[in-house]
């Protein structure tokens, strides 16, 4: 993490609970880094797209082909183990019956790790062998407590304050040194968004198995610009992609957006209307400042777009 910190997240308590375990939230939502930084382990595996399996333990790092990976875990399950597999919904669908089979007589704590939202909501339905023993765990912003108890340790609290805004998206982190100067840390910020969260979108919805379409960023987009529930969207993005749409012709694509952890949906009080919102601030202020400006398109010079980013947020960066 940026400058050495280091978050302690609150979930890990509760991960910590004996029983197998099945993490999930979208990509580069910090939930390997939770797991290898705050769970105790004794195996852990990272399951690649071509099914190759890295495999961690102690200081060693081997590259293990599936079948070598597969006989492993058939002896680790009756040792008294933590043992991890990250992404592990790459694995073949068999996997799933296995763990299913030896679960009562296994002696090995599973944890088990998944980006994919759409696989998690299949697996744990009716038909699922992991159906009733895996408990599941929905990883998502760090909480806004867990970082502001951190932050205030080095810095004043409006500091603290602005900072957290952003870095309770994690992936911000890895890019982008935290700093009192707060105008010279939301430059950055904005500089690495223009790159980092369209690539990590794709991301998501490749690990989602879903096409990223023109309606889908178009929806993104409206819901930036202040367009909270399907018919606004659908009356904000008609002229945009020159088809008239209504509010059933969006409402698809928001609970997908939901359901991948992009966008948040909140039911209104006493009416059966729900409000969406972007979750991630990050990804809030790219697709915000791209509707304002087309920053993504065209060069706008960052004083400009540190500007506007203020007035999206509503704070200055002057210290009072």
């Amino acid at each position: 993490m940026s400058l050495g910190f280091m978050i302690p997240r609150s979930e890990a308590q509760f991960l910590t609970r004996p029983g197998w375990i099945l993490i999930f939230g979208r990509r580069k939502i910090g939930k390997t880094f939770l797991v290898r930084n705050f769970l105790k382990w004794d195996r852990y595996y990272f399951v690649t797209r071509s099914m190759e399996v890295f495999s961690f333990k102690n200081s060693m790092i081997e590259q293990i082909s599936y079948p070598v990976f597969f006989d492993r875990i058939k002896r680790e399950m009756t040792e008294k183990l933590t043992i991890v597999i990250d992404e592990f919904q790459r694995l073949p669908e068999d996997f799933l019956d296995f763990l299913h089979a030896v679960k009562p007589i296994a002696k090995a704590k599973m944890i088990l790790i998944s980006s994919s939202l759409y696989f998690v909501e299949k697996i744990l339905g009716t038909k699922s062998p992991l159906l009733g023993i895996v408990t599941p765990f929905e990883v998502g912003l760090i909480k806004c407590r867990d970082v502001l108890s951190t932050l205030l340790k080095d810095f004043d609290a409006k500091t603290a304050l602005v900072l957290a805004t952003f870095i309770r998206d994690p992936f911000i982190m890895e890019s982008v040194i935290l700093t009192s100067n707060l105008e010279k840390f939301l430059t950055d910020t904005i500089t690495v968004i223009k790159n980092v969260v369209p690539a990590l979108i794709g991301e998501i919805f490749g690990e989602e198995g879903k096409k990223l379409t023109a309606r889908y960023e178009a929806i993104m987009k409206a819901i930036a610009a202040g367009n909270h529930t399907p018919g606004e969207v659908a009356s904000y993005i008609s002229g945009q992609l020159g088809e008239p749409l209504k509010s059933q012709d969006v409402k698809k694509y928001m609970r997908n957006l939901s359901k991948m952890g992009i966008c948040k949906r909140i039911k209104i009080y006493q009416k059966k209307k729900y409000f969406y919102q972007i979750e991630s601030p990050l990804i809030d202020l790219h697709y915000y400042l791209d509707v304002k400006m087309g920053y993504t398109e065209m060069y706008i010079p960052l004083n400009v777009l540190l500007e506007e980013a203020k007035k999206e947020f509503h704070f200055t960066t002057k210290n009072s």
